[in-house]
């Protein structure tokens, strides 16, 4: 299965290897859209801490935006729930990004049916959202996210 963290999605679309460069690629290119999958993975537990450290003087090279900028770039991607829709994976995207960037995903080939039908399962079983955010992450995002699809 192959691995998509964010050092090797940034590679993949041609960023810099350093996080330092990515923040100030995806400020400098808006329109770059990107889904971090797995809900985010780490990134969700990490994020605060990433924008501390963008403000940090012994750095040389930082955002110019501060921590500010780096919250607002990270708020701007978008994140599936491959093999990750549960509860805790909503409240963590919610605090990071809105419900607007959430995606349903299904790591299909890569998933057994068996865990991709337990990912289904649990995203019916979210709670806590309004019936309009659940439509929206099964598929309304991805339908704005991708014209050609609805």
């Amino acid at each position: 299965m192959p691995s998509l963290n964010l050092v090797n999605l940034a590679r993949r679309i041609g960023l810099k290897r350093s996080s330092k460069a990515t923040i100030p690629t995806l400020t400098r290119y808006p329109d770059i859209r990107m889904i971090i999958p797995h809900a985010g993975g780490a990134l969700t537990a990490i994020a605060e801490r990433i924008a501390g450290f963008s403000t940090l003087p012994f750095l040389k090279q930082r955002p110019a935006g501060g921590s500010t900028e780096v919250k607002q770039v990270l708020a701007s991607l978008y994140y599936d729930l491959a093999g990750s829709a549960s509860d805790g994976s909503i409240e963590r995207l919610r605090r990071l990004t809105s419900v607007k960037n959430i995606l349903f995903g299904s790591d299909f080939p890569f998933t057994p049916a068996a865990g991709i039908d337990a990912n289904v399962e649990g995203f019916r079983a979210l709670s806590g959202m309004t019936v309009s955010e659940h439509e929206d992450i099964a598929n309304g995002n991805a339908k704005r996210l991708f014209p050609r699809l609805g």
